[in-house]
């Protein structure tokens, strides 16, 4: 449900975006945020809180003797103190914090979706030109054959493969297609020019990360939120005044004496009051300083995996480009030497511009798993939530 709420929310981010002209990576951002920002004002429109001056009140009614006339009726009225109502007033304030606190959470959700959706227009356009590009050469590899069918040494289970792979190719292509069309309406663009570079990312991993601030505001309010209840307790610990009693005794000769009464109550407060109550809360907020240490360490971990995964993913694209090379130079070698031999293959230059392809596309794979892991990096590290917003896919 709430992945769908944040697709829903991209969508219509992206609909608001006017006319047919190119928008900027950096104004995508910036729109969907803006937008982000109307889905979360009714969170500052919350009723205020308004400590009582009065706790409790108790109307009891009791029987004389079965004689109704003689009825009697208690009003026990328990009011509040000062100290208790500012203490409820602190907590409520904390409480309004923690409900914005979550809605910021929530809001995080939705930046990444937003980083998540351009990179996935930004590879979708590279592999689609990709493909576009090998269906052309594709179809030309068809037109060659389809001329040598009339030879007799001609091997139709070559043209067979150029059409499953025709076929296939066709697939990925309207499956890219379609997978744009659902990010972007139609004729619209965002430039991702300035999209951060390969090899800028691997000199962002080797930088030190720090913690989140938003991990720490995590910390520090559940703690104060326990700092308050423990408040609350306190004063209410302290309460020296415990009820106000008025009394009505029924029709009496003696109406003075008799008919009607004050009482007062008072409670003296003793070292057990509460302390259990106290001593819990004292123990969670223990607990949360010592969860808050466990993630830190957890979280160390995971972006020390992260950038070994990165790692390995560079260390495998540079060893890729490294073989594509060799494989154009030797391509180039075999067709220069087939041109100064006046050896006409054009199926020979088809075949190699095809490979060619075809490797430029698994070469964009590891690229676009490097982008999605730099981006969960940025994730753990909280850089992608950093208040100012920044764009963090930009060189």
């Amino acid at each position: 449900m709430r992945k769908c709420s944040l697709l829903i929310g991209l969508c219509f981010c992206l609909f608001t975006l006017n006319g047919q002209e190119t928008i900027s990576f950096d104004d995508y951002l910036k729109t969907s945020l803006s937008i982000d920002e109307g889905l979360f004002n009714f969170s500052k429109n919350q009723t205020d809180f308004k400590p009582s001056w009065i706790d409790e009140v108790q109307l009891r009614t009791q029987t004389d003797e079965f004689d109704f006339d003689r009825q009697q009726y208690t009003i026990r009225v328990r009011p509040s103190t000062g100290k208790v109502r500012k203490k409820q007033k602190d907590l409520f304030e904390l409480y309004k914090r923690n409900s914005e606190f979550q809605l910021e959470d929530w809001k995080r959700d939705f930046v990444k979706s937003a980083y998540t959706a351009c990179l996935t227009i930004y590879s979708t356009e590279q592999e689609l030109d990709l493909q576009k590009k090998l269906l052309v050469l594709l179809n030309d590899q068809e037109l060659v054959l389809q001329k040598l069918t009339q030879l007799p040494d001609f091997n139709v289970k070559e043209l067979i493969d150029i059409q499953k792979d025709q076929y296939n190719l066709k697939i990925d292509i309207h499956k890219n297609e379609s997978r744009f069309s659902t990010i972007l309406p139609v004729g619209q663009k965002i430039d991702l020019s300035n999209l951060i570079s390969i090899d800028a990312i691997q000199q962002k991993i080797q930088e030190t990360f720090t913690t989140p601030s938003f991990a720490l505001q995590e910390k520090a309010l559940e703690e104060q939120l326990i700092d308050a209840e423990i408040a609350l307790e306190q004063a209410e610990r302290k309460r020296y005044w415990d009820y106000l009693q008025f009394r009505y005794n029924g029709p009496h000769d003696d109406i003075l004496k008799e008919r009607l009464s004050i009482g007062l109550g008072f409670q003296i407060p003793t070292s057990s009051d509460g302390k259990l109550k106290v001593e819990k809360l004292l123990m969670e907020k223990e607990s949360i300083g010592s969860e808050y240490l466990i993630d830190e360490k957890r979280r160390d971990i995971q972006i020390q995996r992260k950038i070994t995964s990165i790692q390995l993913l560079l260390d495998e694209r540079a060893f890729t480009q490294k073989l594509l090379q060799t494989f154009n130079q030797k391509s180039e070698e075999l067709a220069k030497r087939a041109s100064q031999q006046q050896i006409s293959n054009p199926l020979l230059l088809l075949y190699n511009k095809t490979n060619q392809l075809k490797q430029q596309l698994g070469l964009l794979d590891l690229e676009k798993d490097i982008y999605n892991e730099y981006l969960d990096l940025l994730e753990l590290t909280g850089a992608l939530y950093e208040v100012p917003f920044r764009n963090c896919l930009v060189e």
